[in-house]
């Protein structure tokens, strides 16, 4: 977060390496906070009993790309700082949209537990008015 302050310690503000450096801040911003929901997408899905083995390493790969763009940074590369940053975020969106599904997945099971659950106790219920039937009869 203290990208822009820095260039500004060699670089005027309202210079291009100043803009370039605001630039760069809110592009590893925008990073940090992709990597964040990712991981706690990852949590959702793991909570919800899914593998979550391949989007680990899915995240392993977002996070090497984050980490170089603490390298490119200084080289002012925009172009390819902006790859990389494109790569965090397809996988964090990746990574959300697995966990979208997952827990609509969860919904949808919860929805068909519904009418087994009412057939379940109605089982139960026949089962006991017969059984209180049977004893009443004589033998």
């Amino acid at each position: 977060d203290q990208i822009a302050a820095g260039c500004l310690e060699c670089h005027e503000q309202g210079g291009r390496a100043s803009l370039v450096g605001t630039e760069i801040q809110e592009r590893v911003e925008r990073a940090t906070l992709e990597i964040a929901e990712a991981e706690d997408a990852i949590r959702e899905i793991a909570r919800a009993g899914r593998p979550v083995g391949d989007l680990r390493f899915r995240l392993l790969n977002a996070r090497t790309s984050y980490r170089m763009m603490s390298e490119i940074q200084h080289s002012l590369d925009l172009e390819r700082l902006e790859d990389l940053a494109l790569r965090v975020t397809t996988v964090s969106r990746d990574l959300r949209g697995a966990a979208e599904a997952s827990a609509e997945a969860r919904w949808e099971h919860r929805l068909f537990l519904i009418p087994v659950w009412f057939l379940i106790l109605s089982a139960v219920a026949f089962a006991s008015f017969r059984l209180r039937e049977l004893r009443r009869e004589p033998e």
